[in-house]
């Protein structure tokens, strides 16, 4: 049976292994992620119950920000798994957020499961509040019930499933693997004047929150003379991995495996490097409430799979994420990913300091 990929669905009315590879080195030898069965309680009476709930519905609705590699990839799995049909609908993170508003707003509830950025503080001080989104702790998810899932990565209303990290990538036609910066910091380097490209920093908190790790790990100085080496601002990762591709830059940061994908798949001279100090975009997942989702019961099946080891090793497969019940990392390890809660707050500062007006 094929995923459907819808465009628009019938309304009512984004693991890298060389990253995963380094955190495990650096294990300090605390508890893993994660020693949860494939699907938390698999055998319990809940879980039996929902699956045939599940199954008497037949289909359930899933709008992903999750790079569509992964989505489909972790749907087909699902879709294999309990015979029950995925409506797929794939967006960028802040598409998806305004695809989703727009049609709760209107009273439309389309989706059953979203799974993208940024959810957890818009659940907190509107969707939730709204009756548009209920908090996933309380949605009856046997994972989370039955404490599989660990509750370090429960957010207030969401769970997070996947962190997709920040890279760097170089053009390999201008630079060597040996002088490719290993650091962020490196990009403060003055031989990298005029030869970094980078995403406006200003489209999205992600980035600005990206840029605040660094200065807190290097210094205000450091991010200045970051700002200082940049020659333009590209209004998207990808439209920055095109440029780097065509040779107008020399690296590109912040960027992530996703984004360059396909420019690397077309024979573009695109590498990337992980560097040790960094952050990613948390994927995290929110619930329709069940008494407005269309499949209600699909719904918790859906979001118990994808908190599963099973489930969100399938996400990242494909993805390249850095998924969060990954039993070779440990909790703390893969929350170093995570950024400053309060990072948005110094906006403007590190906007000043990377030269954006």
């Amino acid at each position: 049976m094929p995923i459907t990929r819808a465009k628009r669905l019938i309304v009512g009315g984004a693991v890298l292994a060389t990253l995963a590879l380094g955190l495990a080195a650096c294990s300090s030898g605390s508890t893993p992620s994660s020693t949860a069965s494939a699907s938390g309680s698999a055998n319990s009476p809940a879980l039996t119950k929902l699956i045939k709930e599940a199954q008497a519905e037949g289909s359930v609705n899933w709008y992903s920000a999750i790079p569509v590699a992964g989505s489909e990839y972790a749907a087909q799995q699902f879709q294999n798994k309990y015979n029950i049909h995925v409506n797929l609908l794939g967006l960028s993170g802040a598409a998806l957020l305004q695809r989703f508003t727009a049609e709760a707003t209107a009273g439309d509830y389309n989706a059953d499961v979203i799974v993208g950025t940024e959810i957890d503080a818009l659940s907190t001080s509107t969707f939730v509040p709204n009756g548009w989104l209920e908090p996933v702790k309380k949605a009856g998810i046997p994972v989370i019930d039955s404490k599989a899932y660990p509750t370090a990565f429960l957010g207030q209303t969401t769970a997070a499933v996947s962190y997709i990290p920040w890279v760097i990538a170089y053009n390999t036609n201008l630079v060597s693997k040996k002088d490719a910066p290993k650091t962020f910091k490196d990009f403060a380097d003055p031989k990298w004047k005029g030869k970094i490209i980078t995403s406006n920093p200003a489209a999205s908190i992600a980035y600005v929150e990206f840029w605040d790790r660094i200065q807190t790990v290097y210094g205000a100085k450091t991010l200045k003379a970051i700002g200082a080496n940049m020659p333009k601002f590209d209004a998207s990762a990808a439209a920055a991995a095109q440029d780097l591709a065509a040779g107008e830059g020399s690296i590109n940061a912040p960027t992530s495996v996703p984004a360059l994908a396909p420019v690397i798949a077309a024979g573009a001279p695109v590498a990337y490097i992980t560097a040790p100090i960094t952050t990613g975009s948390k994927l995290e997942l929110g619930m329709t409430p069940s008494a407005k989702a269309p499949h209600p019961a699909a719904a918790r099946l859906l979001a118990n799979w994808l908190l599963s080891p099973e489930g969100d090793e399938a996400v990242a497969k494909v993805g390249h994420d850095v998924w969060v019940l990954n039993p070779k990392l440990t909790t703390k390890e893969i929350q170093s990913l995570a950024v400053a809660p309060d990072a948005a707050t110094r906006q403007p500062q590190i906007l000043a300091a990377l030269g954006v007006k």
